[in-house]
């Protein structure tokens, strides 16, 4: 039996390292990742999300990730 997790991660902290969540999600293929900003927290630049978006497309891994970003304009 194959167990998934979805990992949370922080969008600022992610896109400051995205290399080692690659490993990650190819150890574990049932994994999810879940980008997000905090209730409290100002929204992020719509260029950190597109970054962050761009770096799974081109590992073409968009499938296992989502976003519940605040997002400024």
């Amino acid at each position: 039996m194959r167990i998934g997790v979805v990992l949370a991660l922080n969008a600022r902290q992610l896109v400051r390292n995205m290399s080692p969540i690659l490993k990650f999600l190819g150890e574990f293929d049932q994994s999810q990742i879940l980008v997000w900003t905090g209730s409290g927290e100002l929204p992020i630049p719509r260029r950190t999300l597109q970054t962050i978006h761009n770096f799974f497309e081109k590992e073409d891994l968009n499938d296992r990730i989502g976003f519940d970003c605040k997002v400024s304009l």
